[in-house]
């Protein structure tokens, strides 16, 4: 059994009406204390959109001081680039990282963002995904920050306006790859900051909401994050969980 969290779009920076950054530091060392004492996960997954974007010296400072808060996790922990993130040294993606028996498909759907917001792959990232995906052996979990899926985003209030930019442009081609392999166990996402699960040829979809989102102005910050659970013979539970509101939806495939 492989136990992960995933969080993603912690937005670290101003504040604004929905998106009160500077609650982020406390809620986010509230969460690591969460990960280190009762949750105790094998490996925490972060999908991206670490920071909102500032200027370019706050922008460093708040991707800095997440990264500090982070490193007290006593779990491994892997991260995807978002399109809100400070591009760091370059990265080769697709990458393929092996914890214990899964492996996970790490890809950069800012590559570029379109408009810095929507997602796209590069054809060459998608040819080295699909090769990677031959190449890897037992069940594979794919991570990306754009949702690959197309899961209804009526009534998202950042995105509904913006269709084409709530997901990634060559999902169907990358969805198409995860079909071919028969190796695909879940594909997670983040960006469009809510919750949502859709299954595509017996594969979850698995957006993860926003770990700062409350979506609407007042409140609190919801601390939001998801637990995957990968139990024998596929198995899948994926529990929906906030710091501030405990569980509020779970669901399991397989």
């Amino acid at each position: 059994m492989v136990r992960l969290v995933l969080v993603a779009d912690i937005h670290n920076g101003p504040d604004r009406p929905t998106r009160p950054g500077s609650v982020v530091p406390g809620l986010l060392r509230r969460f690591v204390d969460e990960m280190n004492g009762r949750v105790r996960p094998d490996a925490v997954i972060d999908l991206g959109d670490r920071i909102d974007n500032e200027d370019p010296q706050a922008d460093v400072a708040h991707a800095a001081e997440v990264a500090s808060i982070l490193a007290e996790l006593r779990a491994s922990l892997l991260q995807v680039p978002g399109n809100h993130d400070v591009p760091g040294a370059p990265a080769h993606h697709p990458k393929a990282i092996r914890l214990g028996d899964l492996t996970f498909l790490v890809l950069n759907t800012s590559d570029p963002a379109l408009g810095g917001v929507g997602g796209s792959v590069s054809p060459g990232q998608v040819r080295a995904f699909e090769r990677l995906l031959q190449e890897s052996a037992g069940p594979v979990v794919v991570l990306a920050h754009h949702p690959l899926d197309d899961h209804s985003i009526e009534g998202n209030p950042l995105f509904s306006p913006f269709p084409d930019w709530a997901f990634t442009r060559e999902r169907e081609a990358i969805r198409s790859a995860v079909e071919r392999s028969s190796r695909v166990a879940a594909v997670f996402s983040g960006h469009v900051h809510w919750a949502t699960v859709r299954i595509v040829k017996g594969i979850p979809y698995v957006s993860v909401p926003s770990f700062l989102e409350r979506w609407q102005d007042g409140g609190a910050a919801p601390g939001a994050y998801a637990l995957a659970t990968f139990g024998p013979g596929g198995r899948l539970r994926v529990d929906f969980r906030s710091l501030e509101a405990g569980m509020v939806l779970s669901f399991q495939h397989g």
